[in-house]
């Protein structure tokens, strides 16, 4: 079988490293994203229900907007599994 000329042997300097970079990417491992409460890291989210939701309702609401954050992180993921 025939290799193309462009195509590293194994004698090549090119061959050595792309086994080097194959070998040194194993054991490689990143941690997973971690999330917080979505209502509270949402800015964007708080500052538009501040313009436009009068003060005394988002009062009453801030608890279960709030809880509702920690269930988007903690119980949707396990729905999906």
């Amino acid at each position: 079988m025939q290799v193309p000329g462009w195509f590293p042997t194994p004698s090549s300097f090119y061959y050595s490293f792309l086994i080097s970079l194959t070998y040194s990417t194993i054991g490689f491992q990143q941690a997973p994203p971690r999330l917080g409460n979505q209502y509270l890291e949402d800015s964007a989210l708080r500052e538009l229900l501040q313009r436009i939701v009068p003060e005394e309702y988002l009062k009453q609401w801030e608890g279960e907007l709030t809880r509702l954050g920690w269930r988007v992180v903690e119980e949707l993921p396990t729905y999906g599994k």
